[in-house]
């Protein structure tokens, strides 16, 4: 019925293709162990020897340890009775029981001690309670170690850092202690902690990184930092920050059920602004444009050929003379909708003109809308939107978090899935914190960078605009990673079931994507607000680069005027 382990099983370890995230693997499935031992000394010296071994214990693995004594020996001695609690505060072996073997008889006392973690006892010196139990009134061993619904005010060390939006400071107190304050957060992992709080019951004990940074990696040096620091030296209990999940360079952490999604998107500089005379060139399509002038050149021939003929066969009604020159002002004239000052002197060219002045009207009256509103609007170069028009820009990719360096794959990676992919590898590169990245890709548009979706969201977006209120980062369409995101526990942890179902019960109520949903629309509100508000206070005053367009027109009338004046000259006539 159960394993008697007495050595370390031996497994070959295995790494990781990706350089960052070399583990060693070790694994033991079993659930039961039978431990013999002369006395709780020995047991306490194999645990740890064990933990040196650094050996990843199952956290809900039973422990039946069975100490030999002497056929005279029945009550369990005092140090016999705190092996359990020992193993507990320790070790967090929880499900342990400890039974008496009188080493001539083989017989198995009929007393057995436990140790409940989660019970209190008003006199007990260790909170938590020892039970002396009767092997006739016990039916198994499950029901000594049945699943606990709360942990009865247990203190909990939790590692939690300020972070927009999921952990955000409000001005109310959460507790007091020692009469000081202690904050109270709002934002979805701070309300998923307050909910296992209340349903868990347990005592939180709060604390930042000991080092004063935020999620944390491994470092150059081989030491971790951060949150992941916390859960790996033994500082924390558990992370309430959501955090990807994905491996971190070690087997010393394992992640809770995943509450919520969230994706690596790259932020890159806002296209350009269009000047406003490029702009408006733009906006005609080039089709359109060749089909207008086309028309345009047909109407001046066909108006020539009219005048031509009427001139020679209809000589005593016509007065001027026909010009291709006169031919291209006069209908140029009813295209742009101003009045033709001369009564043409025939109904051919009255119908003729008529027509066009219908159709410069309507041609006109769209291309002022047209025009109207990219005088009103900024416009862009176009955004970089996917990963080849990344690949190709050139930019730098910058990251603040060593974890996310292999969001495009790893550099060194013979197997890469193409070779965009490949090539934007070897572009990221780690950024100190000190530095404000997204000032260098708002104003510096030299580089790009790797951050949430919902970071930049909620923060960066509204807060990089122009003086005219347009933005000045680009979020891109492709986004390279998505990532499942949860909290960590340290490997083994003996609080990790009852953590787990609760936040299960509360992503499938439906309560977290409420939340998001909530956050998203908020925000969108607030884009807009903002995106109003510099359009409403912006008072639009006519400056040169509005009339570029105007002074252009003028340059180039007065360029062909005057090339014409020098034909005229040289030839001698009237064009």
């Amino acid at each position: 019925m159960f394993n008697i382990l007495n050595r370390q099983q031996n497994h070959k370890p295995a790494y990781p293709k990706n350089s960052y995230d070399k583990i060693k693997l070790k694994e033991f499935s079993c659930t039961n162990f039978l431990i013999i031992g002369d006395n709780e000394i020995m047991i306490l010296r194999y645990f740890c020897l064990l933990k040196r071994q650094q050996f990843n214990w199952n956290s809900q693995a039973k422990f039946i340890i069975l100490l030999f004594v002497h056929d005279d020996e029945e009550e369990f001695t005092y140090n016999e009775s705190l092996l359990p609690v020992i193993l507990w505060h320790e070790f967090k072996f929880k499900n342990v029981l400890v039974l008496k073997v009188k080493r001539k008889l083989f017989c198995v006392s009929r007393k057995m001690i436990t140790f409940s973690p989660f019970k209190s006892v008003a006199d007990a010196y260790h909170k938590g309670k020892i039970s002396i139990l009767d092997m006739n009134n016990t039916v198994s061993f499950s029901q000594l170690t049945k699943n606990i619904k709360h942990f009865n005010g247990y203190p909990l060390r939790i590692t939690m850092f300020e972070r927009e939006p999921t952990v955000m400071p409000t001005n109310e107190c959460f507790s007091k202690k020692r009469n000081k304050c202690i904050k109270k957060y709002k934002g979805v992992d701070a309300f998923i902690m307050y909910s296992l709080i209340e349903h868990l019951n347990f005592t939180p004990i709060f604390q930042t990184p000991l080092d004063g940074g935020d999620y944390g990696f491994l470092a150059e040096d081989g030491f971790y930092t951060g949150s992941i620091a916390d859960i790996v030296y033994g500082r924390s209990d558990m992370t309430m920050n959501g955090i990807f999940v994905k491996t971190y360079g070690t087997d010393s952490i394992v992640f809770t059920s995943t509450v919520y999604n969230d994706q690596v998107c790259v932020i890159v500089p806002k296209g350009k602004s269009i000047p406003k005379w490029l702009a408006m060139l733009m906006a005609i399509n080039s089709d359109a444009l060749i089909f207008t002038l086309i028309i345009y050149f047909i109407n001046v021939i066909f108006l020539f050929i009219l005048t031509k003929i009427h001139k020679i066969y209809v000589s005593n009604l016509m007065t001027t003379e026909a010009r291709y020159s006169v031919s291209m002002l006069e209908v140029v004239r009813p295209l742009v909708s101003t009045p033709i000052p001369n009564t043409p002197e025939v109904t051919s060219q009255r119908v003729f003109l008529g027509s066009c002045l219908l159709a410069g009207f309507i041609l006109t009256s769209r291309m002022q809308g047209l025009f109207f509103t990219t005088m009103a609007n900024v416009k862009y170069y176009p955004d970089i939107n996917t990963l080849e028009e990344l690949d190709n820009s050139g930019l730098k990719v910058y990251t603040l978090s060593p974890s996310l360096i292999d969001t495009f794959g790893d550099p060194g990676n013979e197997n890469a899935t193409s070779l965009v992919m490949e090539n934007l590898s070897k572009k990221v590169k780690v950024m100190p914190t000190s530095n404000d990245t997204w000032q260098i890709i708002a104003y510096e548009r030299n580089a790009a960078t790797l951050a949430r979706k919902t970071d930049f969201r909620h923060s960066a977006q509204n807060m990089y605009r122009d003086s005219d209120g347009s933005p000045l980062l680009h979020l891109m369409e492709n986004c390279p990673r998505s990532y499942l995101l949860g909290y960590l526990l340290p490997k083994g942890s003996p609080f990790a079931n009852q953590i787990n179902q609760c936040i299960s019960s509360l992503v499938e109520s439906g309560i977290v994507d409420k939340w998001k949903n909530l956050r998203v629309k908020i925000q969108e509100e607030k884009s807009n607000r903002i995106d109003r508000h510099a359009i409403k206070n912006e008072l639009k005053v006519l400056s040169f680069v509005d009339l570029q367009i105007v002074f252009y027109i003028l340059l180039v009338g007065w360029s062909a005027s005057s090339l014409s004046f020098l034909f005229e000259l040289v030839l001698g006539k009237v064009l």
